[in-house]
């Protein structure tokens, strides 16, 4: 069925499925002592006509969301993207054209969730969890500001380097530096940094746009990444809903579809909650990409391959 003309009812209807299993989180975190991974942000590759058509819609800079186009300099590396705020998470989007730097040359269609832990020292924590079950790589990522440096978060990842040098999905978990809020001035209370606190910065951009917050992904998924990220949800606490269906603990839910050979997309849709009653409405960037609000509830809509 065309994305763009039949709305998939789980992203409008999954807020009861979290409701339902809201309460298994807290036994879940209680018996296994996991650390609370949030989903943080992702980034998505697209063509440059769509890209292009976002960035110049009056709709989407006016009306939708606090958007802002920016270059990123990090450990001698550049890349630039197109971000959109919601209060708790972002997403970011690339330009398939013109993607270089911390990614390499990317096409459109590959993507990567990033999610993060609250405190301080809670990533040793996961590590010390995580690697009974997978070979781990940790890095710290610096942020040029000028001329001067500043530690930006440090990354988790599974180490795998065949599985990585396939996968059209990369995913890392990141715990921010006190550098970091301290140089933006983020408000921060002993060691929680708060991925809410850092967006603030953009809370004036947010007033009266229809984006509150990033609500959902459909991922599309070959069946070697299927076992992976299924694999891989788990291990970090997410609660299976579904067949297929993960929920992060503050309600960002991910959904898992099979892709066909043919397809380069991994990410089907990427669903929002509105801040305010909105109208039923239907926005087009080029070919592949739409913006869809129905019942008070918004998808961007990637039409696959």
């Amino acid at each position: 069925m065309h994305p763009h003309k039949t709305s998939t009812p789980f992203l409008f209807f999954f807020v009861l499925l979290i409701g339902i299993h809201s309460s298994s989180f807290a036994q879940q975190r209680k018996a296994n002592n996991k650390v609370a991974l949030n989903f943080n942000h992702l980034y998505f590759v697209i063509d440059s006509t769509a890209l292009n058509a976002i960035n110049s819609s009056d709709f989407v800079t006016d009306e939708l969301v606090a958007l802002e186009n920016r270059t990123t300099e990090a450990n001698g590396q550049t890349w630039t993207g197109t971000y959109m705020y919601g209060d708790e998470n972002y997403i970011e989007f690339f330009d398939s054209a013109g993607l270089s730097g911390i990614y390499g040359t990317v096409p459109k269609g590959v993507g990567g969730i990033a999610f993060s832990v609250n405190k301080v020292g809670d990533l040793n924590t996961l590590k010390s969890q995580l690697e009974k079950t997978y070979t781990l790589d940790t890095f710290t990522r610096k942020r040029n500001y000028g001329k001067k440096i500043v530690p930006w978060f440090k990354s988790l990842s599974v180490k795998d380097s065949i599985f990585n040098s396939k996968t059209l999905l990369t995913s890392w978990v990141m715990e921010y530096k006190k550098e970091y809020y301290y140089h933006n001035g983020f408000i921060h209370q002993n060691d929680s940094l708060l991925r809410k606190n850092y967006l603030l910065d953009f809370e004036e951009k947010r007033k009266n746009k229809i984006v509150k917050r990033f609500s959902g992904v459909t991922l599309t998924l070959n069946q070697i990444e299927t076992q992976f990220y299924k694999k891989w949800f788990k291990s970090i606490g997410y609660v299976e809903t579904h067949p297929n269906q993960y929920v992060s603990p503050e309600g960002f839910l991910i959904s898992i579809k099979s892709r066909k050979p043919s397809n380069s997309m991994v990410i089907e849709s990427i669903s929002f909650d509105t801040s305010q009653p909105t109208k039923d409405q239907i926005h087009y960037f080029g070919k592949n990409v739409s913006i869809e609000i129905k019942n008070n509830k918004g998808v961007f809509w990637f039409l696959q391959n």
